[in-house]
This record gives C-alpha cells, sequence and structure tokens, in this order.
C-alpha cells in the first residue's frame, strides 16, 4: 500500500504512546536546560549545562535553539513525536515554518531537522508563556551553580530536596 501520509503516521506515534515531550529554556549568561518524557511522565529527567565556548549568546531564538539541538544529540531514541516546548516565540515559529533568515540560526535549524529526518522523528514546536516554563527557566540557571559541571537527574530530585529542606528545618 506505500507510505502513510504525515498526519496518518503522527496520529499512530500519539496513540501507540510513542510521544515525547522537552521543555526547554536559555539563559543569556548561564546555560541551556531541557527536562524530557512521555505524555503522561510524572518524573520527567532533566539536563542543564553552561554554554560551550562556541555558543556565544546572540539572540534568545538562537540559544533556544541550541538548546533543542542538545536534545537531538543526545538522544539515541528513533521513530516518535517529538513536542518541543519553548518560551521563546520566535523559535518555536522558525522550527514550525522550517526557515530562519540568519545564516547563523539556519545551519543549527538545519542540523536539528537532519537528526530528526535520521531518526524518524516528527517534530512539533509549542510556544508557552514565562510563567508556564518556570522550572525549564530554573534549570537553565543551575549549573553556574555547580561550579559549571552538567547537572542531570530527575525533577523528583528537586521535591525530595525541598521535603527534606522543610523537616530539617522543623526538627530544630
Amino acid at each position: 500500500m506505500g507510505d502513510i501520509s504525515p498526519k496518518s503516521r503522527v496520529s499512530d506515534l500519539l496513540t501507540s504512546g510513542r510521544t515525547i515531550v522537552v521543555q526547554s529554556d536559555a539563559s543569556g549568561t548561564d546555560g541551556v536546560a531541557y527536562y524530557t518524557g512521555g505524555l503522561d511522565c510524572l518524573d520527567p529527567a532533566f539536563v542543564a549545562r553552561m554554554w560551550e565556548p562556541w555558543e556565544i549568546y546572540v539572540s534568545s531564538m538562537r540559544s533556544e535553539l541550541i538548546g533543542l539541538l542538545d536534545y537531538m544529540r543526545n538522544t539515541n531514541d528513533r521513530n516518535y513525536l517529538l513536542i518541543w516546548i519553548s518560551d521563546a516565540l520566535a523559535a518555536v515559529s522558525t522550527v514550525n515554518k522550517g526557515s530562519c533568515c540568519a545564516f547563523e540560526d539556519l545551519e543549527i535549524l538545519t542540523e536539528i531537522f537532519r537528526l530528526a529526518d535520521e531518526r524518524g522523528i516528527y517534530l512539533v514546536a509549542l510556544w508557552v508563556s514565562r510563567e508556564e516554563n518556570q522550572f525549564a527557566d530554573f534549570l537553565s540557571h543551575l549549573s553556574s551553580y555547580t561550579t559549571g559541571r552538567p547537572v542531570h537527574g530527575y525533577a523528583s530530585a528537586f521535591q525530595a530536596a525541598t521535603a527534606d529542606q522543610w523537616s530539617d528545618s522543623d526538627d530544630e
């Protein structure tokens, strides 16, 4: 019967549980971070790191695209729907359009699409307000407080740390 339509393929990926959500943020001075999991994931994994020397801040859009590229380079998953969530409207629009004006941004975007194509990833970008991106924003500053080393783990680690801090203060 031949290839199925992209709409049918996305529908199949949604109903089969082959959907991954990545929510990211980039800090102009500190770094980039994202957290990720399936649609129903209650304890998403996260990665936070400082900027590499080549990742000089030029614009919010470029920084946000670098965050998505970082995820794409560090996943080996294949054949799924990727929903990327960001508070940078220009970056979201660029990913959904598939083009941008600045050559440097186009290089990053092209690499994102190359990796997506190579791995059978359907990519959709969604915009959220900054208020709805607070955890990703917090993570984007995190590695600057940990002597510059990348930080990774699960969101529940922050809940446990907070609970421990509250219980310690109650004991005093």
